[in-house]
């Protein structure tokens, strides 16, 4: 398809000599381009099937290879590619989506290039589309900004991944039990675990298991960390 002139092209939607059908046509070529000349990544997934809609050039350039080879290779293969240690951040947002529990998702996670093998840290954005055809066909709009790049300053990446432990933090969050919440609340504020376990009427070995169940599901050892953690998440 030839390239329109992107400055020009707006102006001619006006012109009413133009029919309806070639008015669409252009437009549709002209958004297309722009997408395409984009640098970002931007795709639309479809989450019931696993599969990749359409995605833009950097879309496809960012994973080597083009969408059809992308779904035929299947979503395992496409699940490799991103770092092993964001992968939970990933398949719990496909699950969100596909179980219709989110409608929206932001992280930054390493994903690797086909071509190079090279991991590039990215910051997506995701949308659920249309609602009326949700039960459907739930499609999903997002985007992927390639974090590789040189940035403006160095505070854009240290906002991008402050929020992205913002949002492991609430995946994490949900993965406690109203028990361990409470037990957490009480270590955070330096309560011993005989006193945790004087104070709820449970054993001290019940206190000490819940401590080394929220310690391993956090990923925190120490105090000062298991305090930041019950402060940012409201316990």
């Amino acid at each position: 398809m030839n390239k329109t002139n992107l400055t020009d092209e707006p102006y001619h939607f006006l012109n009413e000599s133009i029919s309806e059908i070639d008015i669409l046509k252009r437009k549709n070529a002209f958004l297309e381009q722009i997408l395409n000349e984009l640098p970002i990544a931007v795709y639309v997934h479809d989450s019931k099937n696993m599969q990749q809609v359409w995605g833009n050039t950097q879309a496809e350039t960012r994973m080597g290879i083009s969408t059809k080879e992308m779904n035929d290779r299947g979503i395992d293969w496409f699940l490799n590619q991103f770092h092993p240690d964001d992968i939970g951040v990933i398949n719990e947002n496909i699950k969100a989506f596909s179980d219709n529990k989110s409608n929206e998702f932001s992280g930054v996670y390493r994903k690797k290039n086909t071509i190079t093998q090279k991991w590039h840290w990215n910051y997506s954005k995701s949308i659920r589309l249309s609602e009326n055809e949700m039960k459907v066909n739930p499609l999903i709009l997002g985007i992927a900004v390639d974090l590789s790049l040189p940035m403006d300053t160095q505070n854009q990446m240290e906002t991008i991944m402050k929020e992205n432990i913002r949002l492991r933090n609430i995946l994490v969050f949900k993965t406690l039990t109203e028990r361990e919440k409470q037990i957490l609340h009480f270590i955070s504020k330096g309560v011993s675990t005989r006193e945790i376990a004087e104070e709820l009427k449970i054993s001290y070995h019940t206190v000490s298991t819940h401590r080394k169940k929220i310690a391993k599901k956090l990923n925190l050892h120490c105090l000062a960390s298991l305090s930041a953690f019950a402060i940012e998440n409201g316990i």
